[in-house]
């Protein structure tokens, strides 16, 4: 088997090298790199036509304004028996326009979404696999070194997953910042980082992120008006409240439609919760 890639940074260089540990001849193609000796033989630096002719699987691995045009330029050389895979972090509908570029030359569109940071994970990193092909492309990769699991066959899902679970973890590094950097305005900074390590050291997530859905449905009203305060104390701090200012919203969204009044007490599952929500958000305009 030979491996096209595209792209030879952090992702690409760590993936590549793996590739290439395991036995894997690789041809990659990087502008910024060009055909400098790599750290691993079974790496070679080619020129763009180069990586695709010949190889069963191309990886791109580029940056999320390219790639698009990566995969128009790479059709001119792909065909049938050819796996296209995608593992840059864009949008699902970027993935499904890339995806139709690819299969009208014949060959195989793959959707990958990285779900793990890079710095920490390295070539360890689990990758989500979508497409037709998802189970085999899948079993191939992580037979190869890579760490790949097949997840739904509609391409753009995988993507999704993924950008929606940025609004967690990007949500909660924001109001990390926030947090800290008032405490550290206020003079509380060790203390507000010791309460948070308490917090989540004495109880399980799960049962204390089912504790604030579930009562949000009865709590969001009285949660506004103590937001409301929250975000006067940061500002008398001299900081912007932005996290704060965007929890206030979301508690008034609740608020406005009705949530605190169809739910007199919490219920026992957060899916009626937000179930409930999801046919009560107004439309977009």
């Amino acid at each position: 088997m030979k491996i096209g890639c595209f792209g030879f940074g952090e992702v690409g260089s760590a993936f590549a090298n793996r590739l290439a540990e395991k036995g894997v001849p690789i041809s990659c193609h990087d502008p910024l790199v060009g055909r400098m000796e790599s750290a691993h033989p079974n790496i070679t630096f080619v020129e763009f036509t180069d990586a695709v002719i010949g190889s069963d699987f191309v990886l791109s691995m580029v940056t999320t304004d390219i790639a698009e045009s990566i995969a128009t330029k790479a059709v001119t050389h792909l065909g049938e028996g050819q796996f296209y895979v995608d593992l840059n972090s864009t949008s699902p509908a970027k993935k499904q326009a890339i995806a139709h570029i690819v299969e009208e030359s014949g060959a195989q569109f793959v959707e990958g979404a990285i779900m793990e940071a890079m710095a920490a994970a390295g070539a360890n990193a689990r990758i989500l696999i979508g497409g037709a092909h998802m189970s085999y492309a899948a079993e191939t990769l992580t037979g190869v070194g890579l760490n790949c699991e097949a997840y739904r066959e509609n391409v753009g899902a995988a993507s999704l997953f993924k950008m929606l679970r940025s609004v967690f973890s990007k949500g909660v590094e924001a109001v990390l910042i926030e947090t800290l950097l008032a405490a550290e305005l206020g003079g509380v900074r060790e203390d507000i980082w010791a309460e948070i390590q308490r917090t989540f050291q004495n109880t399980p997530f799960e049962k204390m992120a089912r504790s604030w859905v579930t009562s949000h449905a009865s709590a969001c009203a009285r949660r506004r008006d103590e937001i409301a305060q929250v975000n006067d104390v940061v500002s008398n701090l001299g900081l912007t409240p932005k996290m704060c200012a965007a929890a206030s919203q979301v508690f008034e969204s609740s608020v406005a439609n009705g949530l605190n009044d169809a739910f007199h007490r919490p219920p026992e599952d957060m899916a009626d919760v937000i179930e409930w929500l999801s046919l009560h958000q107004p439309k977009l305009a």
